[in-house]
């Protein structure tokens, strides 16, 4: 199966109207189904897991970078190399804790929070987080640690951003390592020839516009 750039953009538009109205419908009707059963129930109030503050997994810490306050884990010795961890999509540091305990010993791991995750900045509108503000933001927070170089790992969305920084700066890098992520081209070459991995990814398509962010906002 393949389309031309016209044929995929109106497919596209297609489909991202169609998942959208489908998940907006369902997570309508979720809402409506736990409201009806909490009736007159108080809403309990949310404790964040302990877990989030154990030291064993390192140091909270924030720093300033591309104008926007990023909060980050660190542990190991500073004097070793930097192993920074890429969080994906909706994550945050936490996802990295088990390869932080692993490899302090012999490196610094950091685990950021890249902005709008976790305990970092949410700066509005859309603009601020193109994948070009993500990269220098990277970018700018090795250059904040004192560091001129890092082993850069990631997951999924947090690849997207990793395999872009590879591209546009590749003199930051000592390595670079993308789990269950892939470039950009990559996929919108696989998501056009694939039918089966179409399907597998149809999920994509609702960040296309912001009807679920518009309906979720009503």
């Amino acid at each position: 199966m393949s389309f031309t750039v016209i044929q995929r953009f109106v497919v596209a538009n297609i489909l991202t109207v169609v998942y959208s109205s489908l998940v907006a419908i369902v997570i309508f009707l979720s809402s409506l189904i736990y409201q009806l059963k909490n009736i007159g129930k108080q809403k309990p109030k949310f404790v964040p897991p302990a877990s989030l503050t154990d030291r064993k997994y390192g140091v909270h810490k924030y720093i300033k970078a591309n104008n926007v306050k990023l909060h980050y884990v660190e542990s190991g010795d500073p004097s070793k190399p930097l192993l920074l961890f890429l969080h994906g999509f909706p994550e945050f540091w936490y996802t990295w804790r088990h390869q932080i305990v692993e490899f302090n010993k012999d490196y610094c791991c950091v685990a950021l929070d890249m902005r709008g995750y976790g305990d970092s900045e949410k700066p509005e509108g859309i603009s601020s987080y193109k994948l070009d503000i993500l990269v220098e933001d990277v970018r700018d927070f090795i250059r904040k640690l004192g560091r001129s170089k890092c082993i850069l790992v990631s997951h999924d969305w947090g690849g997207i951003v990793a395999s872009k920084f590879r591209d546009t700066h590749p003199e930051y890098l000592d390595g670079i390592i993308m789990f269950a992520s892939i470039t950009r081209e990559s996929w919108h070459r696989e998501i056009w020839s694939n039918l089966e991995q179409h399907f597998r990814s149809w999920y994509e398509l609702l960040f296309y516009y912001l009807i679920l962010e518009l309906f979720i906002a009503v």
